[in-house]
């Protein structure tokens, strides 16, 4: 089984939803070898999704709820590709788990996922359309 891990900043927003995007995706697509999990670079302590995050997410068909964010090394522990919201979230990744490296890929390579956090409802659903679109390409690079 491979292991997919999506990382931002807090794991309040962008990667909850990335998570619960991809899982939705390949529930679609009938994959049902990869696990997927989220993590954020600065979790101190476990955080509910963002109030909007959580709506931009059900509007979608999707529950993010109940999540409680965690930290990026519980998220990325026996993951096959870990997948950044920015490209300053890969460089933080590899410096944190050099050995990693080969393994650390920014979700949309042409472009940052935009951060909405603190942001309008709009923000969240735009960023959530950004991460949707980069992960329908993922499973194609993925799947060929």
């Amino acid at each position: 089984m491979k292991k997919l891990a999506f990382i931002c900043t807090g794991n309040t927003c962008r990667s909850p939803m990335a998570e619960a995007m991809m899982k939705k995706l390949l529930a679609d697509a009938e994959i049902n070898d990869i696990e997927v999990s989220s993590g954020g670079i600065s979790v101190i302590f476990p955080q509910p999704a963002s109030e909007n995050a959580v709506i931009a997410a059900a509007e979608q068909g999707l529950d993010i709820s109940g999540h409680s964010s965690r930290h990026m090394n519980e998220a990325c522990d026996g993951a096959d590709y870990i997948f950044g919201m920015t490209q300053a979230h890969c460089d933080v990744l590899r410096l944190a788990m050099p050995e990693k490296s080969d393994k650390i890929l920014r979700l949309d390579r042409d472009k940052d996922i935009t951060d909405p956090y603190g942001g309008t409802l709009e923000d969240y659903r735009a960023a959530l359309a950004q991460i949707k679109a980069a992960e329908k390409k993922l499973l194609g690079r993925l799947f060929r």
